[in-house]
């Protein structure tokens, strides 16, 4: 099981493979949705600037320990987002 940091690792591994060419890291603006895929495995995406898919970041990750509920998912999706504190959609 991944640690909190190491998701977290994964998730700023993906904005910087979205620069590409030198352009401009996308920042999280938000979370857009949570969905538990199963058990283990949670499904996010994040709204993202720039966006030049138009679809936000999509992005996979175990359950880390010690979430348990929903406001517990809630509140790690937004610690990922690096301190966002707006609504999940």
């Amino acid at each position: 099981m991944m640690t909190p940091h190491e998701i977290k690792f994964q998730l700023e591994q993906r904005l910087l493979a979205l620069a590409r060419d030198g352009g401009p890291v996308p920042m999280i603006t938000g979370v857009h949705s949570l969905v538990m895929i199963d058990a283990t495995t949670v499904s996010a995406m994040f709204d993202i600037v720039p966006d030049a898919s138009g679809s936000g970041l999509y992005f996979e990750f175990e359950v880390p320990s010690g979430v348990l509920t929903r406001e517990d998912l809630r509140g790690f999706s937004q610690w990922l987002a690096s301190g966002f504190t707006g609504t999940v959609h």
